[in-house]
This record gives structure tokens, C-alpha cells and sequence, in this order.
């Protein structure tokens, strides 16, 4: 199946986001949660257990909207060697592709943080 590059206007450019990628990316970010988890990435790499204190729910749950965003491309896990190995995740160079073509800036995402404080959920 031949999937054509679309720009947002629906113009067909070269090196833009394909259908199925915005439907995936669409509904990887259709979740409170998980758009959360994205803004709270865009700062910096977080750890597994830093995502779930921060955002108050259970390993498993943190897990299962990680593993959508993982599928979707939009953050990736590496691990980090300390006095223990740690699993942390950062954005992929296509979810920051993203954040740039919808004029997501650190001013944006300080302020959705101010609006929202610490209720993530």
C-alpha cells in the first residue's frame, strides 16, 4: 500500500509525517496521561520511577501508556548505569519533529504546566 506525506494543510511534501503516522501519533496523544508524559519529557529525560511518582499511578499503568508512545515513535527508552541500572525515556527526534510543527515551545509548556500544576491525571 502506497501511503503519501501530507503537511498539515494537506499539501504533499517530502519528509512530512504519512497518514497511518498521524493517525498512530493521533491516537498515542489522544490520552490525558500520555500527552502529559510527552509535555514532561520535553524538558528533559525523566526515569520509569520519576514518571510515576510524578504522575501519582501505578507502575503498570505508567507502563502501558508508555509502551503506546513507544509504538507511536514518540519516546524511546535507554538505560543508565549507576549504583543500579535505570530505565529512563526521552523524546525521539520525531516526537521533538512534532512539537516543532505545532509551535510547541518551553514557554508553552511552562505555562500548561502552571495551568495544570501537578494534577497530571
Amino acid at each position: 500500500m502506497n501511503s503519501k506525506s501530507v503537511s498539515v494543510r494537506g499539501e504533499a511534501q517530502e519528509n512530512v509525517f504519512a497518514i497511518s503516522e498521524i493517525l498512530e501519533i493521533a491516537n498515542a496523544l489522544s490520552h490525558r496521561v500520555r500527552l502529559g508524559i510527552i509535555v514532561e519529557l520535553f524538558t528533559g529525560e525523566k526515569s520509569f520511577t520519576q514518571l510515576v511518582d510524578d504522575f501519582h499511578l501505578g507502575p503498570s499503568t505508567i507502563n502501558s501508556h508508555l509502551r503506546t508512545l513507544e509504538n507511536a515513535k514518540l519516546v524511546e527508552n535507554f538505560w543508565q548505569k549507576g549504583t543500579d541500572y535505570h530505565s529512563f525515556y526521552r523524546l525521539t527526534p520525531r516526537a521533538e519533529k512534532l512539537l516543532e510543527m505545532l509551535g510547541i515551545t518551553p514557554e508553552k509548556v511552562k505555562e500548561y504546566k502552571e495551568h495544570y500544576g501537578n494534577s497530571k491525571t
